[in-house]
């Protein structure tokens, strides 16, 4: 039996606490309190949960496949609790460092609430990650393949005919919203390199080399459970599907491998000219006199630290969402007409995260030093 939630708990749940009334209501029968005592797992590498997890009392740690990075969860202290895992499937293994009470969450209700939000169906994180076939492991589960939406806008005029993977490109948040003149020069410089079943388009760990689009066949994105010796299926791509922007904007090397479900064709563009062309369009650096009189305006800042890094410097008056949330899509702002300037503790997630709200078509930039540039006045006391 289901008991209800009351509302004052969710003030500080995110995204619950930007859910309306009748959301919210809707929401009840997928709420529930649970207790985890010290020691139990909660959930491992590769897991994808029927639910999201909040900690209400206690603390969690997270550990990476390595059991090189740890991260400890507990209540928000004057911010917003976010869900657990961050990534679906999860990407780290969690379990209580203490008796623990957690507000339970039912993925797929939540996921339908902030769908019918944004007006555009959710997708899985677009992690990226060039010659060598990681391992034959496959999942039987369907690639997303892009399609029109109801109501999507018509792609632009490029003053020629554009085919199926173009128009599928198109259709792709974001990338329709890019200049005219930009798509043109992008699929004029654009080669067709003709792919089969296994082959690996890029390769977690190594550097950022190109930006490719899937023309033909269906490609899934995998990354490397070192703990395990296993392979985590993140995301799949089907006709019009980018791959690797993350690695180009980041200027990181890629975080996940790419590798063909069939034989195909993809269409490269060099990461010279993704640079010079696309990611002018959507990772606009803001320095910090401008991102200041940004905010000061009408502006907003987005922190997108992760829970351990928050404790270091706070930024008044900040929007503080972790980057893994924002790329799974569990996004609402209470103003999204205001300009949103990003920050981040490393100086390589919030241009990623600038472009893919810009891609969503909100008036996003990034900082481009860091929290670590801020001036101590507009930090939290």
């Amino acid at each position: 039996m289901t008991t209800s939630i009351d509302a004052e708990l969710l003030r500080n749940i995110y995204p619950l606490n930007k859910l309306g009334a009748s959301e919210l209501a809707e929401l009840q029968p997928g709420l529930r309190r649970t207790a985890l005592r010290q020691g139990r797992g909660l959930y491992s590498i590769g897991d994808a949960p029927a639910e999201y997890f909040y900690v209400l009392d206690g603390s969690m740690q997270l550990v990476n496949a390595e059991e090189s990075e740890f991260t400890t969860v507990a209540p928000a202290s004057g911010g917003e609790s976010i869900p657990l895992p961050f990534v679906i499937p999860a990407l780290e293994r969690a379990f209580a460092l203490s008796d623990c009470e957690l507000l339970a969450v039912d993925r797929e209700r939540l996921n339908a609430l902030m769908q019918r939000g944004h007006g555009t169906p959710p997708r899985a994180p677009a992690h990226h990650g060039s010659s060598r076939r990681p391992h034959d492991e496959r999942s039987r589960a369907a690639p997303q393949r892009p399609v029109s939406r109801p109501g999507a806008e018509p792609p632009p005029d490029l003053g020629f005919a554009i085919n199926n993977w173009q128009q599928a490109f198109l259709a792709t948040p974001g990338y329709g919203r890019l200049p005219a003149g930009v798509l043109q020069a992008v699929f004029a410089r654009m080669s067709p390199r003709r792919v089969s079943a296994g082959d690996i388009l890029v390769e977690q760990g190594e550097p950022a080399e190109d930006f490719l689009v899937i023309a033909e066949g269906e490609a899934e994105v995998v990354k490397l459970d070192t703990r395990h010796g296993r392979w985590v299926r993140v995301n799949a791509y089907g006709i019009g599907g980018a791959v690797g922007e993350d690695a180009l904007i980041s200027n990181l090397p890629r975080n996940a491998t790419v590798r063909m479900l069939s034989d195909g064709l993809v269409m490269a563009l060099d990461g010279d000219d993704f640079r010079t062309l696309i990611k002018p369009e959507l990772a606009r650096p803001l320095g910090l006199k401008a991102a200041l009189n940004k905010v000061a305006i009408n502006g907003q800042w987005l922190d997108v630290r992760m829970p351990n890094e928050f404790p270091a410097r706070q930024l008044r008056d900040a929007v503080r969402i972790p980057h893994p949330v924002i790329r799974a899509k569990l996004l609402r702002f209470d103003e999204p007409e205001r300009p949103i300037v990003v920050v981040c503790a490393t100086r390589h997630d919030s241009p990623v995260i600038a472009a893919l709200l810009r891609k969503q078509g909100l008036d996003a930039y990034y900082l481009k030093g860091g929290i670590e540039s801020l001036p101590q006045e507009v930090l939290a006391s």
